[in-house]
């Protein structure tokens, strides 16, 4: 996000929708659903906002069972 941000200031921005294509096919493959669901959702529902609240929501939820399992130990 930040390098989107940076080439939008010298008027070199990415496309939104390049840009989330490259996210979602460099992403670990711990996203792999995740990114399967996003690439099914209709093109005007792939913001660059949805998809990028959608991948902290899903890597916070995977990280929670895990601090709590390491809390127990």
């Amino acid at each position: 996000m930040e390098y989107s941000n940076r080439l939008e200031g010298l008027g070199q921005a990415i496309p939104n929708t390049t840009f989330i294509a490259h996210l979602t096919t460099t992403l670990p493959e711990t996203f792999k659903n995740i990114v399967d669901i996003i690439l099914h959702q209709q093109a005007g529902e792939q913001t660059l906002a949805k998809v990028l609240s959608t991948l902290v929501e899903c890597e916070q939820s995977e990280e929670t069972p895990h601090s709590a399992n390491q809390s127990k130990h």
